[in-house]
C-alpha cells in the first residue's frame, strides 16, 4: 500500500514537473516569437515609410522641376501639386513672410495675425538646411492612419513649400498590421506617435539611452530600436512591446497548463484506484425498462457545452466569451440568424431521412452521399437535360428527380444489406466518398462552366428559391414543419410505421409475425436516400445554385448528431436541426473571432455526438461501481 501510493506520487510529482518544464519552453518560446515578429514588423515598417516618402519627394520633385516659375503662377503650383499628392494644408512661405495657398497671395503686414510669420518655425529652418530635399517635420498617428507633414525648398522662388496630414498608406499597413505593438518615431527626441501607454508628444522614460537592439527599463516594456535614414535625415523608431500583452500571454499559458496537470492527475488517480489496487470495479447492468425521455438528449448536449468551454480555456481563450458569442450571434444577429436557418434546412431534412432508417433498425451513414446525388440530380436535369423550360416545370422536377437521385443511391446499400447481409454502416459509409469523387470528376471535367476558367464550377441552375420577404432566408425552410407531421403521423398512426418498430426491437419476433423485414428495410433505404435527394435539391434551388467540389461541409454527418439528439422524434428534429445548425454557424465564429484552426468545427461536433452517444447509453444501462468482493453479472 504505502510503495503504491509513493509511486502515485512520485509519477504525480513527475507529471507536474514535465508539464511546468512543457509550460516553461512554451513561454520562452512565445517570448521569442514576439521578439522575432517584432523585428520582422519594424523591418517592414522601416521599408514602408521610406517607400512613402520618396514617393512623395520624387512626385514634389518631377512637379517642380517641370513647372515654370513666377510670382504670378505660385498659386497654379500648389493648386496643380493639390491634384498630385493627398493632404490637407498645402501654401508656401515665402523668404519675405508672405504666403501663397491655392487661392490667392498672403502679403505679411508687420503687427497683423494673418498671415502668421512663419519663418522662425523648425520646419522653415530645416527645410533650409535640407535644400532641394524634402524635410520630414513630424509623423504622427490619428485614428488608426499615419500621416507625415514635410516641407521642401523651392530653390527657384526664395521660399518654402509645406504640406500637412500627407498620408502614408504603406507603413499604416505594417504598423497597425499587430495590435499589441506600438511605435515612437521624431528626428531629436523620442516622441510617441503610436501606443497604448502614453499619449502624442509624451517623453519615453529612459529611452535617451537605447542602443541597437532589445533592451529592458523599468516600465518592464521590451524596446527595439531602428535607424532611418529617408532623405539625408537620421531618424530613430523605438517599437515596443506591451508588458500587460506578454503578462496576458503568460497567464493564458499558466491556465492552460495548470488544467492540463489536474487532468492528468486525476486520471492517474483513477488508474491507480481500478487498475493498480483493483479496489473498484465497473459493472453494467440493462434496465429492464428504458427512459425515453427528451431529458437525457438535452442533459448531453449541456455536457458538450461544458465540455468544449473546457476546450476554449485549455486553447487560451474566454469560455463564457466563446459560448456567448457563439449563440449570440447565431441565434440574434440578422446575418447569423439567416446563415442557420439556410443551413439548418438542408441539416434538418437530412435528419428526417436518417429517422426513418434508425426507426427500423438500420445506421444509415451514407445521408451525405445522397444529399450529394440530390444536388447531381438537381443540376443534371436543369441544366443539361431539359435546359430553357418554363421555371413552374423546374420547381417541380428538379426535386422529383434529385429525390429519385438519392433512393437509388441508398437502394444499393440497402440491397445489399438485405440480400448479402453486408454491414450497411461500411457500405454507406463508402458510398459519401464515391458520391463526392463523382461531384469532383463531373466539376473539374464535363460540367466545368466555360464561362469560369480558374474555378471548378457547374454552370448555375435556371431557378431559385424565393426569398422571404426581409431576410435572406428562402422559403424551403416552410418544408420542414410539413415533413415533420408527415413522419410524426407515419411512425405513429400508421402500419407501416409499427412494422418499421416492430423489425427495429426484434427482427425474428416480426418474421414469425408474417411480416417480410427484408421488404421493410429496403423501403426503409430508399426512402431515407429520397430524403438526402430531397435535401440536395432544396440546398441547390435556394443556396447553392452552383454545383462544386466539396460544397457540403457535412450537412449528412450533422445530421446524425440531430436524429440522435432528438430521440428519432420529428418534432424534436424541428428543434435540434436549427440548433445544430447554429452550433456549426457559431463554430465558423470562433474560428473567425479566436483564430481556431478549421477543424475545430468537427471536432465541436464530435463531441456533442459522443456526448449524446454517452447519455443514451446511460439512458438503457446501469453504470455502477462496487468494491471488487461484490458480485458482479458484467465487468469491464
Amino acid at each position: 500500500m504505502r510503495k503504491s501510493l509513493l509511486l502515485l506520487s512520485i509519477v504525480a510529482i513527475t507529471t507536474a514537473f514535465i508539464v511546468s518544464g512543457i509550460y516553461l519552453a512554451e513561454v520562452q518560446k512565445g517570448t521569442s516569437a514576439v521578439y522575432s515578429e517584432l523585428k520582422n514588423l519594424c523591418d517592414e515598417f522601416v521599408t514602408g515609410i521610406e517607400g512613402d516618402v520618396e514617393n512623395i519627394k520624387e512626385v514634389i520633385s518631377d512637379y517642380t522641376y517641370s513647372f515654370s516659375f513666377s510670382s504670378n503662377k505660385l498659386s497654379e503650383f500648389v493648386a496643380g501639386l493639390q491634384n498630385r499628392i493627398e493632404g490637407q494644408d498645402f501654401y508656401i512661405v515665402l523668404n519675405s513672410g508672405d504666403q501663397v495657398d491655392a487661392f490667392g497671395y498672403y502679403k505679411l503686414v508687420p503687427g497683423s495675425f494673418f498671415p502668421l510669420d512663419e519663418r522662425k518655425e523648425p520646419w522653415f529652418l530645416k527645410a533650409r538646411e535640407f535644400s532641394e530635399n524634402v524635410y520630414i517635420s513630424c509623423i504622427y498617428l490619428e485614428r488608426g492612419k499615419l500621416y507625415v507633414d514635410i516641407s521642401f525648398d523651392i530653390g527657384n522662388i526664395e521660399g518654402v513649400l509645406r504640406v500637412t496630414r500627407i498620408p502614408l498608406n504603406s507603413a499604416t499597413k505594417y504598423l497597425t498590421k499587430k495590435e499589441r505593438y506600438g511605435m515612437v518615431l521624431t528626428d531629436k527626441d523620442f516622441v510617441v506617435i503610436a501606443s497604448n501607454d502614453y499619449q502624442k508628444g509624451s517623453k519615453v522614460p529612459a529611452l535617451e539611452k537605447v542602443s541597437e537592439g532589445l533592451n529592458k527599463f523599468d516600465s518592464g516594456d521590451t524596446w527595439l530600436v531602428k535607424k532611418l535614414s529617408i532623405s539625408g535625415q537620421t531618424l530613430s523608431t523605438a517599437f515596443y512591446v506591451n508588458k500587460d500583452i506578454i503578462e496576458s500571454q503568460k497567464k493564458k499559458l499558466r491556465e492552460r497548463y495548470t488544467l492540463w496537470v489536474l487532468i492528468l492527475i486525476a486520471l492517474e488517480m483513477l488508474f491507480y484506484i481500478f487498475i493498480i489496487r483493483r479496489r473498484y470495479v465497473i459493472t453494467i447492468e440493462e434496465k429492464e425498462e428504458s427512459s425515453k425521455s427528451i431529458i437525457v438528449p438535452i442533459i448531453s448536449l449541456f455536457v458538450a457545452l461544458g465540455i468544449i468551454a473546457v476546450l476554449i480555456l485549455i486553447f487560451g481563450e474566454n469560455p463564457l466569451y466563446g459560448i456567448r458569442e457563439m449563440f449570440s450571434y447565431a441565434f440574434l444577429s440578422r446575418a447569423g440568424l439567416s446563415e442557420t436557418l439556410n443551413k439548418a434546412v438542408p441539416i434538418t431534412i437530412d435528419a428526417f431521412g436518417l429517422a426513418i432508417a434508425f426507426y427500423a433498425g438500420l445506421w444509415n451513414i451514407g445521408m451525405e452521399g445522397q444529399f450529394y446525388l440530390g444536388a447531381i440530380g438537381a443540376v443534371w436535369i436543369s441544366v443539361f437535360l431539359i435546359p430553357g423550360a418554363p421555371v413552374w416545370i423546374y420547381f417541380i422536377i428538379i426535386p422529383l428527380f434529385s429525390i429519385l437521385m438519392g433512393a437509388i443511391w441508398g437502394l444499393i446499400p440497402g440491397f445489399l444489406k438485405v440480400r448479402f447481409g453486408v454491414n450497411e454502416i461500411l457500405s454507406t459509409l463508402m458510398f459519401n466518398y464515391v458520391a463526392i469523387r463523382i461531384v469532383d470528376y463531373l466539376v473539374y471535367g464535363p460540367w466545368k462552366s466555360s464561362s469560369v476558367r480558374n474555378f471548378p464550377l457547374s454552370d448555375p441552375i435556371p431557378v431559385k428559391l424565393p426569398k422571404i420577404p426581409g431576410t435572406d432566408v428562402h422559403v424551403g425552410i416552410f418544408l420542414l414543419p410539413v415533413i415533420a407531421l408527415l413522419l410524426w403521423f407515419v411512425f405513429q398512426k400508421t402500419t407501416l410505421g409499427f412494422k418499421w418498430k416492430a423489425i427495429r426491437l426484434n427482427n425474428r419476433a416480426a418474421r414469425y409475425a408474417g411480416m417480410n423485414p427484408r421488404r421493410f428495410l429496403l423501403l426503409a433505404m430508399v426512402i431515407s436516400g429520397a430524403f438526402g435527394g430531397l435535401s440536395g435539391a432544396i440546398h441547390m434551388m435556394g443556396a447553392q445554385y452552383v454545383l462544386q467540389s466539396h460544397f457540403s461541409p457535412g450537412y449528412g454527418y450533422t445530421a446524425i448528431i440531430v436524429a440522435w439528439l432528438s430521440g428519432l422524434n420529428p418534432c424534436g428534429i424541428m428543434i435540434s436541426g436549427p440548433l445544430l445548425a447554429g452550433l456549426f454557424v457559431g463554430n465558423a465564429r470562433l474560428e473567425l473571432l479566436m483564430k481556431f484552426p478549421v477543424a475545430v468545427s468537427s471536432f465541436f461536433q464530435g463531441i456533442v455526438l459522443l456526448t449524446l452517444l454517452v447519455g443514451g447509453f446511460l439512458q438503457r444501462y446501469h453504470v455502477k461501481v462496487i468494491p471488487r468482493t461484490g458480485k458482479v453479472k458484467q465487468h469491464v
